[in-house]
């Protein structure tokens, strides 16, 4: 599991470190995340890429399975 999020709070700032207008979008979306909103979600409404949205969901997202 450390293996597979090494390096996440570098993309994390260099998600947050983007213009005003993405960064509104990226809280909203993170917003969203936490009340249950799924990656496919993300990237549809706030045009997030894959990647964006995945990470939003894993790192904001509910917990599964408890």
């Amino acid at each position: 599991m450390e293996h597979e999020f090494s390096g996440v709070a570098e993309r994390v700032d260099l998600v947050e470190s983007r213009t005003a207008p993405r960064s509104e979008s990226l809280d909203q979306a993170i917003d969203l995340a936490r009340r249950g909103a799924d990656s496919d979600r993300l990237e549809q409404q706030f045009g997030l890429s894959t990647g964006e949205a995945d990470l939003v969901a894993r790192l904001h997202g509910r917990a599964k399975g408890g």
